[in-house]
Parts: structure tokens; C-alpha cells; sequence
């Protein structure tokens, strides 16, 4: 599923209502977000880091930038949703530790067990 989503947003980034970024070191790729709003509200859809490059800060320095960006859009709160098993345990250390609080648990109802966590974190507007 992950790949077909990639895929569609990097075919023609015009197309999509998502802003997208991506995050270079030293100038190598090794991350991208994207996130979509309503003008009140965001959803990141993505904060994915290069395997390579995971514990080196990056994705918590993409949730910085897309709150910097709600901000600047006057969004007042931005949810996102992660997944329960442990491999996205470090994910959700990032958030609680960006000040995202959970909101919600529940399975994803395609009857493979899998449980999403969101997560919502408020502006303060």
C-alpha cells in the first residue's frame, strides 16, 4: 500500500491537495512529508525516513517543519495516525514527545488484526 501511495503523489505533485516536501542532508534525499488541510485542521499523511537514516533526527525535524507550516497556515490542530505494532513504537515516541496526545485506537477493519493510534496535537489558537 505504500508504494502505490508514494508512487501516486511523486507521478504529479500539481495533482494532489497534499503539500509535499522533501528532506535532504548534504544534498541526498533521505525523507519526505506530506500533509493536507481544511484551513482549520491537518493530517499528515507521511513522515517517511530513508531506513539508513532513521535515529538521526529526521523525522522528528519533518514534524517540526509541518507544525511550522500549520502555523504560518493558521491551522488550529494536526492529527495523524500510526500504527500499534512495534515496529511504529518509534513513531509514536516522536509524537507524544512533539506533544501529539492520543486520541483514538481501533482497528484498521481490514481483518488483519493491525491497530492504528491517533494522534492529535492542538495549536493553542
Amino acid at each position: 500500500m505504500w508504494k502505490e501511495y508514494d508512487d501516486h503523489i511523486f507521478e504529479d505533485l500539481a495533482k494532489t491537495d497534499e503539500i509535499v516536501s522533501l528532506t535532504e542532508l548534504d544534498g541526498i534525499v533521505v525523507g519526505f512529508f506530506s500533509f493536507f488541510s481544511d484551513g482549520t485542521e491537518a493530517t499528515i499523511s507521511r513522515n517517511c525516513v530513508l531506513p539508513e537514516n532513521g535515529g538521526k533526527g529526521v523525522g522528528t525535524g519533518q514534524v517540526v517543519e509541518i507544525v511550522r507550516r500549520c502555523n504560518a497556515l493558521g491551522v488550529k490542530s494536526i492529527l495523524v495516525v500510526t500504527g500499534e505494532h512495534r515496529f511504529f513504537a518509534p513513531a509514536q515516541r516522536m509524537y507524544l514527545k512533539a506533544g501529539f496526545r492520543e486520541i483514538e485506537r481501533e482497528d484498521d477493519g481490514r481483518s488483519v488484526g493491525r491497530v492504528l493510534i491517533k494522534y492529535k496535537l492542538d495549536l493553542g489558537r
